[in-house]
Formats: structure tokens, C-alpha cells, sequence
């Protein structure tokens, strides 16, 4: 593990992404929703935790806990955090989506941030 982050901090992010992935998913089926951006607040800029919250909104369902977590991994996503000095951006195409991205998400993140 990361000296940038503590196991309390892991578990944090893990649960909002685990509940914003249910969200996504939700969302989803209700509209046919491909793609989708968000921002999460648990990793406060820090890019490994943010994608530890990816990897959270990802995880297969498991139907046997009270609370479903995860479930959009069929959603391409981009996922921001920040604190107050820093802004992480975190981008998922799933492998199916990738025909449905024209550019590279390098050229997509530079047209996109280029006005900040």
C-alpha cells in the first residue's frame, strides 16, 4: 500500500465508489446510458485512490450482501476528484465501448482541460 494513504482512507473510498457504481448501473438501465462522469470526494486528488474507486464501481455485484455495491462495469466512465491544489481524472472504456471512442483519451483529456 501507498505511504499517500491509510487503510481507513481505502475502506472509504472503496464503499462510496462500491455505492456510486450502483448508482451509474442504475442509471443506466434506465435510459441505455453508455458513458457516463462523475466526481467522487473519498480520494481527495490522490490518483490511486481514485482508481481503487473505479475498480469499486466495477466490481461484479455480489447478491448475497445486504447492500449491492459496484455492478457498472459495462459503463465507460470519467471519474474526477480533487482536493484543493490537485484534480485527478480517471477515464474507463469498457472493451466492447472502445469502437465508440473516436480519439485517444490523452487527445480527449488535453481538448478538455485545455481551458483550465
Amino acid at each position: 500500500m501507498s505511504a499517500a494513504y491509510d487503510e481507513k482512507a481505502l475502506k472509504n473510498v472503496v464503499k462510496e465508489g462500491g455505492k456510486r457504481g450502483v448508482e451509474i448501473e442504475g442509471a443506466a438501465s434506465l435510459g441505455g446510458l453508455e458513458f457516463f462522469c462523475t466526481k467522487v470526494d473519498e480520494p481527495q486528488g490522490n490518483v490511486e485512490l481514485l482508481l481503487k474507486s473505479v475498480e469499486a464501481m466495477n466490481a461484479e455485484v455480489d447478491e448475497t450482501e445486504e447492500e449491492r455495491r459496484g455492478g457498472s462495469a459495462a459503463i465507460g466512465k470519467m471519474i474526477f476528484s480533487c482536493n484543493d491544489e490537485v484534480l485527478a481524472i480517471v477515464a474507463y472504456v469498457p472493451a466492447d465501448k472502445k469502437d465508440k471512442v473516436e480519439c485517444e483519451c490523452r487527445q480527449f483529456g488535453s481538448g478538455f482541460l485545455g481551458g483550465l
